[in-house]
């Protein structure tokens, strides 16, 4: 009876401390990245592995690798009404980069390519005589990653800049 007691009594309490996994979906993206298209800001990842961590305080979450919606932002808010109209594409690209503006009238434009560093790789300024001239910018002989490429439109006195990510491949 001794025996059976103690038997039971080492199931109920191994029983009681046996923790199950938990299977809940839960993600770190192996790579992936994010592009601006029509002033929407869209997110992906590619190769997604099983979550390792989180944590969080009570303003912040960091989850390792995981993409988190922003509610904050860096720098400079500009008025909605002043948007550049401009498309860029292909982006990701292989050699050049597109630059279609849709202005209303003359104005200038400027842009400058940054590398991930920060490092300026070229800047040009433009005077367009109806804003709608085509601009190309190379990327010939660049290593593939991500670039800055900061656009600047001037009209009537007021300047609108916008910043745009492009992907170099191969």
């Amino acid at each position: 009876m001794e025996k059976h007691s103690l038997l039971l009594f080492t199931v109920l309490v191994v029983s009681f401390g046996v923790k199950a996994q938990s299977i809940a979906p839960s993600t770190i993206n192996a790579t992936g990245s994010s592009a601006i298209i029509n002033t929407n800001l869209y997110e992906w990842s590619i190769g997604e592995m099983t979550l390792v961590n989180t944590f969080s305080t009570s303003n912040l979450i960091v989850t390792q690798g995981v993409l988190q919606p922003s509610v904050s932002l860096v720098g400079i808010e500009e008025e909605a009404s002043k948007e550049i109209a401009i498309v860029l594409y292909p982006n990701p690209t292989s050699d050049y980069i597109q630059m279609q503006p849709d202005l209303n009238g003359a104005g200038k434009l400027n842009y400058m390519l940054f590398d991930n560093s920060g490092k300026l790789i070229t800047q040009q300024t433009i005077q367009l005589a109806s804003g709608k001239e085509a601009q190309q910018i190379s990327l010939v002989g660049l290593p593939s990653g991500s670039y800055s490429l900061t656009v600047s439109v001037t009209q009537k006195k007021e300047t609108v800049s916008k910043v745009y990510t492009i992907q170099k491949i191969k």
